[in-house]
């Protein structure tokens, strides 16, 4: 699946990050795909939902 990559992708990253400003840089990116990811789903996911993300 997809979504298992990438969160497998991410936790890779962080995991070979090297000081804070390597970390801070995943964490914002992780940000920035759960913002995408929900604001999909606000608009064409399943009703049930919707409303969650």
């Amino acid at each position: 699946m997809e979504a298992e990559r990438l969160i497998e992708s991410g936790r890779s990253a962080l995991a070979g990050s090297r000081g804070v400003p390597a970390v801070m840089a995943e964490a914002w990116q992780a940000q920035a795909l759960a913002r995408a990811v929900g604001g999909r789903l606000a608009r064409c996911g399943p009703a049930e939902l919707r409303a969650e993300a």
